[in-house]
């Protein structure tokens, strides 16, 4: 794997999604299936923007998150995302078979569990 360095104007004429079409339509989902909406950008390739957008899980997918996640990490972000991956409005590459996407994949899955981890950090402080 390679790493791509790219600056921030030239990542804003990268075609895909830009950051601000990504806010307007988490805005739009939000709105649409009233649950808080995570957006992710992955670079494909250091050439392309690929969003893919996550709604909240609800408590029992939290729950058999953190009921996995100490054993399976991986397979645990793996099943929020399956379950919470709005899939109508995601780059259909981030769930695509063909290896040639298991990056977007994999980081959609590294992604879930950052942002499970976070939630999960900010419980145990309380």
């Amino acid at each position: 794997m390679s790493t791509v360095t790219i600056e921030q104007k030239e990542l804003s004429a990268l075609p895909g999604p830009t950051d601000e079409e990504v806010a307007q339509k988490v805005t739009e989902l939000e709105s649409t299936l009233k649950s808080k909406v995570h957006a992710f950008v992955f670079l494909l390739q250091g050439k392309e923007r690929i969003a893919g957008y996550l709604r909240e899980p609800q408590r029992m997918e939290k729950v058999q998150f953190f009921d996995r996640v100490m054993v399976a990490p991986a397979t645990a972000a793996m099943i929020i995302l399956d379950a919470c991956l709005i899939k109508e409005a995601s780059d259909p590459r981030i769930t695509a078979e063909s290896s040639e996407y298991d990056t977007l994949h994999l980081g959609a899955i590294q992604f879930v569990q950052n942002l499970m981890t976070l939630n999960y950090d900010v419980y145990k402080k309380k």
